[in-house]
């Protein structure tokens, strides 16, 4: 568990320099923070909505969030995900926020959506960019009228963030909320033609002092620090919310510092605790730490994702603490997924594998099938179709060749550790039938889920099977697995 009172001396900020996830989730926590029933919320460059959907969970139905994504298809996906979540005070607009109100040409950078912006900037990597029409809208505009309190605004827009601050002035000093960006300073100045001085100029005349995201003082003299991260948080100055932020800020980096520094375990580990035991069985939850423990990483990134089979804490956490659309899809995968082609950041598979019916279709409907794959070839082979590039499939599974399962085959016990096990795979099979439908094992695994039964002593039937000449690798009870679409 991350300690809730962790100072500022027992964590190193360097830790988290150039973690862009790091720095996301310092922006979620934030919003928890920050926002109240009732309160308005604005998200400017909404995307898949991690920070959206979060602030309307936190304002409620008596609140309202305004979501801005100017990407045709990403805004389609927030309205149908807004309304399967049932979250109408959500309201989604399909524009690009800047200085003035109007049409003009957004940089859809269909190869990596994230760098899509109203002008041109360095791109890490070639950029595949096709120029699509927007209507530009004001803050101003967008809020003229409200009468909740707007309380805080999270603005992604590369490099935009300073002309879509000039067309909130209004709103700003009407409302005072406390506002995060992300800023690249000098890539995002020379791409919207302004400079550092008119940057800290448009700050003081709103009358906000500003903080980096790990909660310390960002001013001229900090403008081409490599150590500043690229998140801000300006709020009013001399109001009780600039007084508690760069606390508050150090106290949250301090957490986001231990989840990412122990492999992400905190968060799960609270949600965890937090949940009726009946829900969460003690096998399930460490089962989910174990694996949480080594595939945090991909999924903390995750914003789309398909569980298979029944919803493991893993699933639901993600969902209901991180945000992530989720789609629990059914187990029987002899038949086709839902339509979710190259949609998807991650799929779940846990402790599915061994459930899966592994043989054809019967009757019409094999006809039907053709040559359709059964059970966990054809699981593979869809999960590779509803992941976008890049996308992970998470596996785990029991090891058929565990010490426990010879320990069990030896007191002429039922093998199989699950009741509703079909067949176990081995850790080569697995990795054959990943590699066979095009992924890329990016790390694999082994570890123990529980205790062993009483009558079964895994140090003296490992030194038995050691003296008659066997391998003693790899005979942990469970296998996790990391593949990648590429």
């Amino acid at each position: 568990m991350v300690r809730q009172d962790m100072g500022e001396a027992s964590w190193d900020p360097s830790r988290l320099i150039g973690n862009g996830e790091a720095y996301q989730d310092i922006v979620a926590r934030l919003c928890r923070a920050l926002l109240r029933p009732g309160d308005l919320a604005l998200d400017g460059g909404a995307g898949q909505g991690r920070y959206a959907f979060a602030m309307a969970g936190l304002v409620g139905e008596s609140g309202r969030v305004i979501a801005c994504e100017p990407i045709p298809g990403l805004a389609e996906r927030l309205r149908i995900e807004r309304r399967r979540r049932g979250m109408p005070h959500m309201a989604v607009h399909r524009v690009a926020l800047a200085e003035q109100a109007g049409e003009a040409d957004f940089l859809w950078v269909c190869n990596a959506e994230g760098y899509s912006a109203l002008r041109p900037r360095p791109y890490p990597m070639t950029p595949e960019i096709a120029e699509i029409p927007v209507t530009l809208a004001t803050i101003d505009d967008l809020l003229a009228g409200a009468t909740r309190p707007w309380r805080l605004g999270v603005l992604d827009l590369q490099g935009g963030e300073v002309p879509a601050l000039r067309g909130a002035a209004r709103a700003v000093a009407a409302h005072r909320p406390v506002l995060v960006f992300h800023h690249s300073r000098e890539i995002a100045a020379r791409a919207h033609d302004y400079d550092a001085a008119a940057f800290f100029a448009l700050f003081e005349q709103l009358g906000y002092q500003l903080t980096d995201i790990l909660g310390r003082a960002f001013g001229p003299a900090d403008w081409d620090d490599p150590s500043v991260p690229w998140f801000a948080v300006a709020a009013p100055a001399g109001s009780e919310a600039q007084a508690a932020l760069p606390d508050l800020l150090r106290r949250l980096a301090a957490e986001v510092a231990g989840c990412h520094g122990q492999a992400a375990t905190g968060d799960l580990e609270g949600w965890l605790a937090r949940q009726e035991q009946a829900e969460s069985p003690a096998r399930d939850r460490v089962l989910a730490l174990e694996t949480w423990q080594r595939v945090a990483g991909p999924l903390l990134r995750a914003r789309e994702v398909a569980e298979l089979g029944e919803p493991s804490p893993i699933g639901r956490y993600l969902e209901e603490e991180r945000g992530a659309a989720l789609r629990w899809l059914p187990l029987d995968h002899r038949h086709p997924l839902p339509p979710l082609d190259a949609s998807v950041d991650a799929v779940l598979a846990l402790e599915v594998l061994q459930r899966l019916p592994d043989h054809a279709v019967p009757g019409a409907a094999a006809a039907a099938a053709g040559d359709r794959p059964a059970g966990a070839r054809h699981l593979f082979a869809e999960a590779q179709r509803v992941l976008r590039p890049g996308g992970c499939l998470v596996v785990t599974t029991p090891n058929p060749t565990s010490l426990q399962a010879i320990g069990r085959l030896l007191r002429r016990r039922q093998v199989f550790g699950d009741p509703e096990t079909v067949r176990e795979y081995s850790p080569r099979e697995v990795l054959g039938l990943a590699e066979s439908a095009g992924f890329a094992t990016e790390a694999a695994g082994l570890f123990e889920a529980r205790e062993p039964e009483p009558d079964i002593h895994p140090g003296a039937l490992a030194a038995g099977l050691r003296a008659m000449g066997y391998d003693m690798r790899d005979r942990e009870e469970h296998a996790w697995f990391l593949f990648r679409k590429a």
